[in-house]
């Protein structure tokens, strides 16, 4: 959950996990810790029989598993002279060089990377915080552009160092039923930045998180920086990937173009949801606002039942099967075209 960062990302797990069928075998308590454990003796061992919460709820158990996460070591830290970020991790800038007080190291001498590392957010409005990720795959990719920044030489008097990258977050993974992309910085909750896109509040859900830039004519263009992407099917697992790329290149979009990609993935959240109608009926009293589908699918059953009168009952089945592969082939092409879009 922590993950996560997003308080409408971690509500929807929430939401999730309270309803059949992981709610048949978990319990999830917020806001709450253990106070004490209940144990008794048997045959000269000790064995927990439950634990009991600050809240004072009783919670039977026959093992227990206490996790505290991971802390960085950071035990090179007082001898050499290193700072420990507020979260305490060593603490590095945007090209993974320890911070020192001491004159006597160089500037580019000491380097840190992966889960020890914590770093200050790119995030113009929070340039005063530090994050570390907790994800082995960064190790790697920070290695490399550690490397490539350390060894850059330069050129024709500038020292092209500075023009590395820094390093784009991504963690993919499958909690429950979803699957879930974390990207980029997607930490702001600042409305001005993000754009949310909700789909069935327990199997959809997109955050988009946009800088304003400065471009030379003083254009203001906006700069897709992060995303957060929760959805049941693969398919949002792609799209997830699509946005990755446009992270990486650091793409920069005009208001209308930022507009169009965000209604383009509004489309596919659509689409998605004709499809999964297609299948199942009950899914639209599973959408929170059922509005627009159901517009789209009315016309389709006026017209069924409008034919069923005038005709016989096996040219009815006929009439509705070639109108079902129809809709169901409008379905694909607009999911294709909108895909395809994501690619830009």
């Amino acid at each position: 959950m922590s993950l996560l960062r997003d308080e409408k990302a971690c509500d929807m797990i929430r939401k999730l996990v309270s309803h059949p069928p992981y709610s048949e075998y978990i319990s999830v308590f917020y806001e709450d810790e253990i106070e004490s454990l209940q144990i008794y003796q048997h045959k000269g061992r000790k064995i927990i029989d439950s634990v009991r919460t600050k809240q004072g709820c009783i919670v039977p158990c026959l093992v227990l598993v206490q996790a505290t996460g991971v802390m960085s070591n950071t035990s090179i830290c007082k001898p050499s002279g290193l700072k420990v970020g507020i979260q305490g991790g060593i603490l590095v800038n945007e090209h993974y060089e320890c911070q020192s007080d001491r004159v006597n190291i160089p500037r580019h001498s000491l380097f840190a990377v992966g889960d020890a590392i914590e770093f200050p957010l790119t995030h113009p409005n929070h340039s005063q915080y530090t994050t570390i990720w907790r994800n082995w795959t960064s190790s790697r990719e920070q290695a490399q552009d550690c490397a490539l920044h350390s060894v850059r030489p330069v050129l024709c008097g500038k020292d092209m160092r500075s023009s590395t990258h820094r390093l784009v977050f991504s963690q993919t993974l499958r909690l429950f039923e979803l699957y879930v992309a974390c990207l980029g910085v997607y930490e702001s909750d600042d409305s001005l930045d993000a754009s949310y896109i909700w789909g069935d509040n327990q199997l959809w859900l997109m955050k988009l998180q946009f800088h304003e830039e400065k471009a030379g004519d003083e254009q203001t263009l906006h700069r897709l920086a992060g995303a957060l992407v929760l959805g049941n099917t693969v398919k949002h697992y792609h799209i997830g990937n699509h946005l990755l790329q446009l992270i990486k290149n650091r793409c920069r979009f005009s208001q209308e173009t930022r507009d169009q990609l965000v209604g383009n993935i509004e489309k596919f959240n659509f689409a998605h949801c004709l499809k999964e109608l297609h299948e199942d009926d009950a899914f639209l009293e599973r959408i929170p606002d059922p509005a627009p589908v159901r517009k789209f699918k009315n016309p389709l059953l006026k017209k069924k039942k409008k034919k069923a009168v005038k005709t016989s009952d096996q040219t009815v089945k006929k009439e509705n099967q070639a109108e079902e592969k129809k809709h169901a082939e409008a379905v694909d092409n607009v999911t294709r075209e909108i895909e395809s879009k994501l690619t830009i």
